[in-house]
């Protein structure tokens, strides 16, 4: 049997991380982005994973 739940299996604390991994992250201002990493940054930090 499948399991359809969307939600991802527990696993023990001691076998498993989370992290978050950002890239070709470019700062242009001219775009609006310091605003949009910094949105970035409140959801990595809502996330609260192991390690960036």
């Amino acid at each position: 049997m499948q399991n359809s739940s969307k939600e991802p299996k527990e696993e023990s604390s001691e076998t498993s991380f989370e992290f978050a991994f950002l890239t070709d992250i470019h700062i242009k201002p001219e775009m609006n982005a310091p605003k949009g990493f910094q949105m970035a940054i409140n959801k990595v930090n809502e996330l609260n994973p192991d390690f960036v």
